[in-house]
């Protein structure tokens, strides 16, 4: 996923028969990722070819210049997510879209059903930090830091696909005692079923955080 003259595009890539070198038909296979890299140099990369398929996703309204694609969720089989974050030149200004991809994959193509981006905005003189996504692009978690403050807060985006409306709000409310700082964490992972939050510190400590 990226962009082509101010588009957000996906493209679909068939993995080439180096992922799959080596499997065995008679036993379960082997994961896509699993590369036989024996007679390979270090620096030594994959050309994934032509692309099967490309698809265009819906234009952005904002008039924002700076942003970078902060996450690309998993692929499921039907749907694939992002969020990306704009910056404006006016400090106290800045904005966020998620975008969703849905689509069916038959043996020979993959058919794009459904695309749509919408936007939601960030805290005053604030940036984001470490977001993720799930692949149905229903939920999403992010640090987001201010900059006056230089306090974190850990902050999620709830989507309804039905009403077609986003909710942003605090995860962790500011006034919580807890036995770590947001300002600690390097790393956050995130399972968009059950709603679980795991943050990794700087000092090499995990925290599981069930939201129910």
């Amino acid at each position: 996923m990226g962009e082509i003259q101010r588009k957000f595009v996906l493209r679909v890539y068939k993995l080439p028969s180096l992922f799959r070198k080596g499997r065995d038909s008679s036993r379960s296979p082997s994961p896509a990722y699993a590369i036989d890299d024996s007679n390979e140099e270090p620096d030594d990369f994959v050309d994934l070819g032509e692309f099967v398929a490309q698809y265009e996703g819906p234009s952005s309204s904002s008039s924002f210049g700076m942003y970078h694609i902060a996450q690309v969720s998993p692929a499921s089989p039907t749907c694939l997510s992002a969020v990306i974050f704009y910056h404006a030149n006016v400090p106290k200004r800045a904005l966020g879209q998620l975008i969703r991809f849905s689509f069916t994959i038959t043996s020979d193509e993959v058919i794009l059903t459904g695309a749509s981006m919408t936007e939601f905005g960030l805290g005053t003189d604030s940036s984001a930090q470490l977001a993720q996504v799930g692949s149905f692009g229903r939920r999403a978690v992010w640090l987001e830091h201010n900059w006056e403050t230089q306090q974190n807060r850990l902050m999620k985006l709830a989507f309804d696909p039905r009403a077609g409306t986003l909710v942003r709000g605090m995860l962790l409310p500011l006034d919580l005692s807890l036995p770590f700082t947001l300002d600690m964490c390097h790393s956050l992972a995130f399972d968009e079923v059950t709603g679980r939050v795991c943050l990794g510190m700087y000092n090499g400590d995990l925290y599981i955080l069930d939201f129910v």
